[in-house]
């Protein structure tokens, strides 16, 4: 059986958002905060992802300078 009306009524919130009156002053946004907070977090994940994504192509180019390939593509160049 379904509930009627007034027995959803009687379950429902006479104010189902909550609103500040319009006396209060809305709170100020704490802007040093973020971003501190922001550049903390910067500072640690720039280098974390350089160093994650930027081994393999590291690597790479001291396989190809081991293996002579840079060196042969100078020669090409001259």
């Amino acid at each position: 059986m379904l509930p009627t009306r007034p027995m959803l009524r009687l379950i429902q919130e006479a104010h189902p958002f909550f609103r500040y009156p319009t006396t209060m002053r809305a709170a100020p946004v704490g802007a040093s905060f973020y971003l501190s907070r922001m550049g903390r977090t910067a500072g640690f994940m720039v280098p974390a992802f350089a160093l994650f994504f930027g081994w393999t192509i590291a690597s790479a180019k001291l396989i190809d300078y081991k293996n002579g390939v840079y060196a042969k593509s100078q020669e090409k160049k001259q």
